[in-house]
């Protein structure tokens, strides 16, 4: 029986002899094996002796690469390859810029939206802000002049919008952090320096309303000092009553300041307004 395949060193010993030299010929070089031979053998309806190892090697690597592609496929699911490589397709343009209408308008609508709602949100913040604000700024300056006026004994219905009216809040930094102050201005509003000797700082509400009690026009707005004295009911001076009237001296009723504040008291209570001679 011959083998189908020898070895050199087999094929070489054949040449010994006649007869083997006879069977040597029915052997030729293996490809790819070098030192084997192969008999060569002719093929009957598809069936001969091939040399196959080299189809075995791919047919395992083929195996190999389907087993792997297998587990990887398990990783995608459902997932439809051809929508896949759309989506892909639309996220490559998207990142090269170069986006359909579609997108763009989708990218648009939400961008519009969020700027919108940003926009709406400090709108929003800045409306409060601004009524906080407001409203610390109303009940720091009246706490500053109502306090100034009770500690002078000033009549604070009369004297308190004279006293606002020369007033305003500022910002100032005292022992290191940011506060809100009353500060006292003039009509320009630039903030008034202190009265007293050798004091170069900022001008007090209390140093004005000692001013404003120093001035002859408001002199009936501070209890002991008026024409009257003490604001008795029926007596001329500012904010005494009559009744449903306020009496106001001739003096006082030329000053624009004592005349105007009267005249915002008496709209609120409801009152009229008289004026009597300075010497009454």
């Amino acid at each position: 029986m011959l083998n189908a395949i020898i070895s050199k060193q087999d094929f070489d010993g054949l040449s010994g002899n006649d007869a083997g030299t006879a069977v040597a010929e029915h052997y030729k070089p293996m490809q790819g094996r070098d030192g084997f031979y192969m008999l060569d053998v002719g093929a009957i309806d598809g069936h001969g002796l091939e040399d196959n190892q080299g189809l075995k090697s791919a047919l395992e690597k083929e195996r190999s690469n389907v087993s792997t592609l297998q587990g990887q496929i398990k990783n995608f699911g459902d997932l439809d390859p051809v929508k896949a490589r759309e989506a892909l397709a639309t996220i490559e343009r998207i990142g090269k810029g170069e986006t359909t209408e579609e997108v763009k308008a989708q990218i648009e609508a939400v961008t519009n939206q969020l700027t919108e709602k940003h926009q709406g949100e400090l709108g929003e913040r800045d409306t409060t802000i601004s009524t906080l604000t407001e409203q610390l700024s109303t009940a720091l300056i009246d706490s500053a002049a109502t306090t100034a006026i009770a500690g002078a004994k000033g009549n604070a219905r009369l004297l308190l919008p004279l006293v606002k009216a020369q007033v305003k809040l500022q910002e100032d930094v005292i022992d290191g952090k940011p506060v809100k102050v009353v500060r006292v201005v003039n009509e320009k509003g630039e903030v008034r320096v202190s009265p007293k000797t050798n004091n170069q700082g900022p001008m007090t509400v209390g140093e004005l309303i000692d001013e404003m009690s120093k001035d002859k026009s408001l002199a009936g707005a501070f209890a002991g000092s008026g024409n009257s004295g003490s604001h008795v009911p029926g007596a001329p001076g500012s904010g005494s009553d009559d009744g449903n009237v306020i009496v106001l001296t001739e003096t006082e009723g030329r000053d624009t300041k004592i005349y105007r504040a009267a005249k915002e008291r008496a709209e609120k209570e409801n009152k009229t307004i008289k004026i009597v001679p300075d010497n009454q």
